[in-house]
């Protein structure tokens, strides 16, 4: 008998420390619509993100597509890049003018034998890669191993003429 009294204590134990565990771990944890940056929660802005990146909205000329987290429109351009050197930088100015702040850059890029790559792009067994670096003049893409043809770079930013939209 005390045996069987001693394993349910233990047990009713363990049960509220999991069960106190799981009660703290509920009230502190923080859901993305809570967190606010300006007046925009974290969920909101990345639902723009996403909206926005997956929108199919590319130009080569620039195109307003959201707003950005501190509430300032969200631009967007896609240049093109031209060829891209084999195990080398391919530097392009952009000719966009007063950026603020660049959101994301992202692009593809065209082999030699007709695949598209996207970039950033990176192959473990071969140690290809490709990568951008952008800022407020240049667009620069990294090219090391892959034989392409060509290149697009989608580039999302703000502007610093701009003020935060206010709806």
């Amino acid at each position: 008998m005390k045996k069987f009294i001693k394993n349910n204590l233990i047990g009713f134990i363990l049960g509220a420390i999991i069960f106190t565990g799981i009660s703290v771990y509920a009230t502190i944890k923080v859901q993305a619509n809570q967190i606010e940056y300006n007046t925009t929660t974290v969920a909101d802005a990345l639902d723009s993100m996403y909206q926005t990146m997956f929108s199919n909205n590319y130009s080569t000329t620039e195109k307003q597509v959201g707003k950005w987290i501190d509430r300032k429109p969200l631009y967007q351009a896609t240049i093109a890049v031209g060829d891209l050197a084999l195990d080398s930088e391919t530097k392009v100015a952009h000719n966009i003018a007063n950026i603020d702040f660049i959101a994301n850059v992202f692009g593809v890029a065209f082999t030699t034998t007709g695949q598209s790559v996207p970039i950033p792009f990176y192959n473990q067994s071969t140690q290809y890669n490709m990568f951008i670096v952008a800022d407020r003049t240049y667009i620069s893409v990294y090219n090391y191993g892959m034989h392409s043809r060509k290149g697009v770079v989608t580039i999302q930013y703000t502007k610093t003429t701009d003020q935060p939209i206010t709806n």
